[in-house]
């Protein structure tokens, strides 16, 4: 079996980032859970926040790459978090694992 749907499926499987999507009620929750390490990694006090985008990577588990419209007393600011979600039976927790510059039109990249 081939053509292209199976060479979509295919690179899916290898860990390619899937298409940018808006985002759902579950990544704003998974947003949520990391924002206070957010805050902390990047030493500022945010008034708010608000998932816009993401894309998503299969691996051992799940990489989210969400962009953020982040709110402070002085303006505003787009970012990248870079989320694991692993495995149910690893037992872990979600794990921030990279935050990135952006911008309200910029394309969410793989880092």
């Amino acid at each position: 079996c081939s053509g292209p749907a199976t060479r979509r499926l295919v690179k899916m499987m290898t860990g390619g980032a899937g298409p940018e999507q808006s985002v759902t009620d579950e990544e704003r929750s998974i947003v949520e859970k990391v924002w206070s390490e957010v805050s902390k990694q990047r030493q500022k006090e945010y008034v708010s926040y608000e998932a816009k985008t993401f894309k998503s990577q299969v691996v051992a588990g799940m990489n989210y790459f969400i962009k953020v419209m982040a709110k402070t007393t002085t303006g505003e600011e787009y970012i990248v978090l870079k989320i694991y979600k692993p495995l149910p039976h690893m037992g872990s927790d979600l794990q921030l694992s990279g935050i990135k510059e952006s911008s309200a039109t910029g394309a969410i990249e793989h880092f």
